[in-house]
């Protein structure tokens, strides 16, 4: 018996669907300030939930998932049912590398971690990246998260500077306090493209606060030391210009503060202390000389350890959480002498290497595949968006590209922030795709 106006379009098994009437409601203003919150603090990921080693961010998005999915302000998931498929075909190769391992190994191989590894992977694909897709492809949401990104990404650079000054934590290797070197070098690399999109954005009237907290967060992470940061930061920003340039060429003033900021961190660097100046002269000098540094010819070391794993178990991969389990037997270079039980015990330093020796083709297969949609389908996407004003969508694609390329030197896809950044992008993508083109240049 059909019920007039109740909508048939709801989620399978929504225990509120027979009330839910047809007419998509406005979220509370309180869920979208919670998801805001949320993606703010991917960018200053300090602290976990006391007892239970979760980052406050599982609890934030857990409650934001109750209002989407048992409360949704429109049927939804048919529309956006293509990520939460992709998200669920990445998820199935991970679960049954897993317990394909598990039942190859009589057991040895799969033990509790492995099952949290598998969860963590579930709210990950499941939860995080969907939520994001569907939330942020409202326009104005998607703006109030990078602004948001970009003002907690100020405020990591600031705590870098603090430890820097107070404890003269100055370069790489000095351990910083607050979060690992690396921590630090991945949040710089990839929200520092959210300052430029805010400094680009024509609504944006007061563009000096934004500059100078670019301006510190480049110079925190010139302190900081990561090269694989400095790569990232480059590629951001050299792409965020490109993009811009392409989506507005009559429009070049959202740039100049941009060549500004340049002009700035090459004065700052040259009135910068002796000490500040020669800790990073001397790491930059190792980039000229990567043949004999000794952490890169490491990193190329691991690379070939996670070829090695992948082609013994090419389909299935080793299992997950499985890296630093594994001993191989490889020929190091003389550099790294003959320690291999150091090497084996080292993570992967490599994101893309060290899932495709874990999951095999089972999972590489989809999250490839979806990692190639996002680049292409995103780029026309975010170029389309900001021809229409919407500058927002060019950082969030420059972050996802300056993701992308520092996760080639540290392992990241167990981040939550990984797959928001991957929802961005999703989510650029949904919303340029119901917009109708337009004829004109940038909206202003």
């Amino acid at each position: 018996m059909s019920v007039r106006g109740v909508h048939r379009d709801w989620p399978i098994g929504s225990p509120l669907a027979f009330v839910r009437r047809a007419r998509p409601r406005p979220y509370p203003p309180a869920v979208e300030t919670l998801f805001v919150l949320t993606a703010a603090y991917m960018a200053v990921p300090y602290g976990d939930l006391p007892g239970l080693g979760l980052s406050l961010s599982s609890a934030l998005i857990f409650l934001i998932g109750l209002e989407v999915f048992l409360r949704p302000a429109e049927p939804w998931l048919r529309r956006y049912r293509r990520w939460f498929l992709w998200g669920a075909a990445i998820w199935l190769g991970v679960f049954f590398s897993a317990t394909l391992n598990g039942l190859r190994s009589g057991g040895v191989d799969f033990d509790l971690q492995s099952a949290k590894d598998v969860m963590y992977y579930g709210y990950w694909l499941l939860l995080v990246f969907p939520v994001t897709v569907y939330l942020t492809s409202r326009l104005e949401l998607g703006r109030r998260v990078v602004r948001a990104l970009a003002a907690a990404v100020v405020l990591a650079g600031l705590l870098r500077w603090f430890e820097a000054l107070a404890w003269g934590k100055v370069g790489a290797w000095t351990s910083p306090r607050f979060f690992t070197q690396n921590t630090y070098g991945i949040l710089f690399s990839t929200f520092a493209p959210a300052l430029l999109a805010v400094l680009a954005d024509p609504r944006t009237k007061r563009r000096l606060p934004a500059a100078l907290g670019t301006l510190a967060v480049w110079s925190a992470a010139a302190v900081n030391g990561s090269r694989g940061s400095w790569v990232g930061l480059a590629v951001g920003t050299g792409l965020f210009i490109l993009l811009y340039l392409q989506a507005a060429p009559s429009k070049p003033r959202g740039l100049i503060w941009v060549a500004l900021l340049c002009l700035g961190f090459g004065l700052a660097l040259q009135a910068a202390p002796e000490r500040v100046l020669s800790a990073v002269g001397q790491r930059y000098a190792t980039l000229q000389r990567l043949q004999d540094d000794k952490t890169f010819t490491m990193r190329q070391a691991l690379t070939q350890k996670g070829l090695y794993l992948f082609r013994q178990s090419p389909l299935i991969g080793i299992g997950i959480g499985r890296w630093q389990d594994e001993y191989v037997a490889i020929e190091l270079p003389a550099l790294l002498g003959d320690d291999l039980d150091a090497l084996n015990r080292k993570s992967s330093h490599n994101s893309y290497v060290s899932f495709l020796a874990e999951e095999g083709l089972l999972g590489a297969v989809p999250y490839a595949a979806l990692l190639a949609f996002l680049a292409l389908r995103g780029l026309a996407a975010a170029l389309r968006l900001a021809h229409e004003g919407q500058v927002w969508a060019l950082g969030a694609y420059a972050a996802f590209a300056a993701m992308s390329v520092h996760m080639w030197g540290l392992a990241g896809l167990t981040a939550t922030s990984t797959w928001m950044v991957y929802g961005l992008v999703a989510a650029i993508i949904e919303a340029a795709g119901r917009r109708p083109r337009a004829t004109s240049g940038m909206a202003v």
